[in-house]
C-alpha cells in the first residue's frame, strides 16, 4: 500500500444520520483490492463511536493524518503470514452526502426471541453486501427486544475469516445465537454468534457486537 491515507467514499444512506460500519469496511476492501492485496482477510473490527462525516482510513504505524481525538475505530486484516491494521478517523467538516437506502437483503426472517433467529439473505459477492446482510438481520432482532428500541449500532466483530472479495453470490442461511447481553451506561450491549451457510457451498462463523438504547414506557 503506497498511499499514506485514503478518504473513503461513504454516504449517509436513507434515513440514517450516521455512516454505516458495513460501508466503512466495504470501502476499505475496495481500497485494499486496488492496492494489490485482494487476498487480504478481515478478522476483526471495532468502532468506538459513529460519525456523520467523511471517513479517513490509514494503516496503523503511519503518521496519523488527523489526530487521536478524531479516531472512530480500527479493522485488522491478515495477508499471507502477516497481519496489519487499518485505523479510521472522522474527517470532520461537512457531513457525508445523502443517498437513497438500499433494498433489504432479507428474503425470509424468523425471530425466535431474545436475539435468537435466522434469515435467508441475498449475497451480491461483495464484502459490504455480505456484512450488510448480517447487520440487517441482527439489527432486526434487536428491534423486537422491547416496544421501542433506538440507536441500534454495529460496534464490533471478532473471530472472523472474511475475504475482502468473498467470491460467492446468491442466497445463504444466516443464524444468530445470543452469547452475552448487559446494560452499561444507559445502553444495552450485546454479543452474538453468527453462522452463514451459502446455498452454493461454504460457510463462515464469527461473533458480532451491537449497542442499542431501550426506551422504557
Amino acid at each position: 500500500m503506497s498511499e499514506v491515507f485514503q478518504k473513503l467514499d461513504v454516504f449517509l444512506r436513507g434515513s440514517r444520520d450516521y455512516v454505516q460500519g458495513s460501508q466503512i469496511l466495504g470501502r476499505t476492501a475496495d481500497w485494499l483490492l486496488h492496492a494489490g492485496i485482494g487476498g487480504a482477510v478481515l478478522f476483526d473490527a471495532k468502532f468506538s463511536r459513529i460519525t456523520r462525516h467523511p471517513v479517513i482510513a490509514f494503516r496503523q504505524g503511519q503518521a496519523d493524518p488527523v489526530g487521536a481525538n478524531r479516531l472512530i475505530g480500527k479493522a485488522r486484516y491478515r495477508f499471507g503470514d502477516q497481519t496489519f491494521a487499518i485505523v479510521y478517523a472522522d474527517a470532520d467538516g461537512e457531513s457525508a452526502p445523502w443517498i437513497d437506502d438500499q433494498p433489504s437483503k432479507l428474503e425470509a426472517f424468523s425471530d425466535h426471541g431474545e436475539l435468537h433467529g435466522e434469515a435467508r439473505v441475498a449475497l451480491d459477492g461483495t464484502q459490504e453486501g455480505y456484512l450488510s446482510a448480517v447487520i440487517e438481520t441482527v439489527k432486526k432482532l434487536h428491534q423486537s427486544l422491547a416496544t421501542k428500541v433506538t440507536d441500534i449500532w454495529f460496534t464490533a466483530l471478532s473471530g472472523a475469516d472474511l475475504p475482502i472479495v468473498p467470491g460467492h453470490s446468491g442466497t445463504a442461511v444466516l443464524s444468530v445465537e445470543p452469547l452475552l447481553a448487559r446494560n452499561q451506561e444507559g445502553r444495552k450491549q450485546t454479543f452474538s454468534k453468527i453462522t452463514v451457510s451459502a446455498d452454493k457451498g461454504g460457510s463462515s462463523q464469527f461473533n458480532i457486537a451491537f449497542s442499542c438504547r431501550i426506551v422504557q414506557p
